[in-house]
């Protein structure tokens, strides 16, 4: 973010605050580099000073921000100034983050341990940076048993395939069987129902058909043969209407031997058939 005008050429920590985006009391922390006899560590500053300059890392300025509980105005104090020598000007950021710049020696920032109230903070060192091993080399032992299992896993679904290839063959020839046993059904039954269900090329009232069912109905479906006289009334048609359904349905006989199936199916549709054009005709 764009910094406003400073009160001097060097850029303090009081310039941060005054220029900082959020609304706030906050806590600044500095990312910089310090040097020792055995080397130089990236570190992050905390500096409780606001006249204190603000220190740099490659070139640019990079801030860890804490926000504090608010506080009165009474109990702010406005720090004394104080003033520091540094190696270098600190320039002012670029309202956009600059390029990083090659490598090249960097001055040593000044870093004021002696204050009260400021701590550093060293950086763990990158994954980049850190040493890489020699990779173990794997046991062989480890290696056959991976090909092991790769090649029983592929076997399991080839396996699995196969099953079910023949799951479908198997399905498909019960379905083949079940048509021509129907077939053979329909030769066998199909006229006696044929008669059952019409006369004289028209279709029977659901009165013929329900007191003529037990001529047509397989042997053992447990339908009692009713007569005409037990369906005079409207509500003594329904209800043996509604019993033969119970028997009939084509849903209850699909484990059924195929020539039941066949039969269940003829005599659901023209009794339904019958109750609709009966309920039309009340």
């Amino acid at each position: 973010y764009p910094f406003t005008a400073m009160e001097s050429d060097i850029l303090t920590v009081s310039d941060i605050r005054k220029s900082f985006p959020v609304e706030g009391n906050f806590h600044f922390r500095f990312r910089t580099t310090v040097e020792d006899n055995k080397g130089s560590a990236t570190v992050w500053l905390d500096i409780a000073d606001d006249t204190a300059p603000v220190p740099t890392y490659q070139g640019q300025i990079f801030i860890k921000a804490l926000q504090l509980p608010p506080f009165s105005n009474q109990s702010l104090t406005k720090p004394t100034r104080k003033t520091y020598k540094t190696s270098s000007t600190v320039s002012k950021p670029m309202a956009k983050p600059m390029a990083k710049p090659q490598a090249k020696p960097q001055p040593k920032p000044h870093h004021p341990a002696s204050e009260p109230g400021e701590f550093i903070e060293f950086e763990k060192p990158k994954a980049s940076e850190r040493s890489h091993s020699a990779k173990p080399k794997q046991d062989p032992a480890m290696e056959l048993n991976t090909e092991e299992l790769r090649k029983k896993r592929e076997e399991k679904i080839e396996a699995t395939a196969k099953q079910k290839s023949e799951d479908a063959k198997e399905s498909w020839r019960k379905h083949q069987k079940l048509i021509e046993d129907k077939k053979e059904a329909h030769r066998v039954y199909g006229p006696n129902i044929d008669k059952w269900e019409t006369q004289n090329w028209q279709k029977n009232n659901l009165i013929t058909l329900l007191s003529t069912l037990h001529n047509v109905i397989w042997e053992g479906s447990g339908w009692k043969p009713i007569g005409p006289g037990d369906l005079i009334s409207s509500k003594n048609v329904k209800t043996n209407y509604l019993k033969s359904i119970q028997i009939i349905h084509p849903d209850k006989h699909q484990n059924d031997p195929p020539h039941i199936q066949y039969i269940s199916e003829r005599l659901f549709g023209a009794v339904s058939e019958a109750w609709k054009n009966y309920q039309g005709n009340q």
